[in-house]
């Protein structure tokens, strides 16, 4: 409690002798539950217009994949959102083991956001199985306006700013 996240060194003692052993510290937050053997890293994304994000997908190793394999994904034919890489490369991640307490396979996909909208569909495709991920693509922020509440995530508050500074 109350470590960073990063490394912190921990100082061990017996009798006379002490040691210090450097320790990965991860929040517990970023450690997913359960991983299935092929999933995209989240359920749903929202990106805003103008901007890039990347989305991972997992896979077991060596259970689902065995070596690189290459896989295609796609969005469908929409105004709201580009796929910047349609086929993308799952390999094995040699950090996977201390991060997500298995051995998987990780690949990038990079998106795009164009115009606000969705829900849209990126899906992909491996051995039979197929995975989709929800995107919302958001508008800019703009200075002193609402967003529609119909495309952000219900738990996301917007005001206006000078809603954010008067007095309640």
């Amino acid at each position: 409690k109350g470590v960073k996240e990063g490394s912190t060194k921990i100082k061990l003692s017996w009798g006379n002798i002490s040691k210090y052993l450097s320790v990965s510290v991860i929040a517990e937050k970023e450690l997913p539950q359960d991983i299935k053997e092929f999933q995209f890293e989240k359920e749903n994304y929202i990106t805003k217009e103008g901007k890039k994000k990347n989305i991972r997908i997992f896979a077991h190793w060596p259970e689902f994949i065995h070596g690189r394999v290459k896989l295609k994904v796609s969005i469908g034919n929409t105004p709201h959102c580009r796929l910047l890489t349609e086929s993308i490369m799952l390999d094995y991640d040699r950090k996977s083991k201390e991060v997500f307490g298995r051995i998987l396979a990780t690949g990038m996909v990079k998106i795009s956001g164009l115009k606000a909208g969705g829900p849209l569909t990126l899906s992909a495709t491996l051995r039979g199985k197929e995975i989709s991920t929800k995107i919302r693509v958001v508008p800019k922020k703009e200075l002193g306006k609402n967003l529609p509440k119909d495309i952000l995530r219900s738990e996301r508050r917007t005001c206006s700013v000078s809603q954010a500074f008067s007095p309640s």
